[in-house]
């Protein structure tokens, strides 16, 4: 059963489950306008959602990497500093033992 009426204030019933309603518009003014911006994009990330998710993993990929090479690179440099001061204690300590220090 498809369409059983199309005059204005009956019901139409469709495969007997969905009733609507069709009313017609007497005197108001029914406003059109271009799609926004919001709206196409929505409709747009609904057609491209694979290559969203893809592109979003990567991008999350690379933020996680940036984050953990600057972290690496941080805690590098830490250490190198902390082994130029032990060097330094280390070549300061044997000149004082050899009796042969700078100052």
């Amino acid at each position: 059963m498809l369409i059983l009426s199309r005059k204005p204030g009956e019901s139409i019933i469709i495969d007997g489950r969905i009733t609507v309603k069709i009313m017609r518009l007497e005197g108001d003014v029914v406003k059109a306008c271009p799609p926004s911006v919001a709206y196409r994009l929505r409709k747009s990330a609904r057609r491209n959602q694979a290559a969203l998710l893809t592109v979003g993993s990567f991008a999350v990929l690379l933020l996680v990497g940036a984050v953990l090479s600057a972290w690496q690179a941080i805690r590098a440099t830490r250490a190198e500093s902390v082994a130029i001061r032990q060097a330094e204690r280390a070549t300061i300590a044997a000149w004082i033992e050899a009796g042969a220090h700078p100052f």
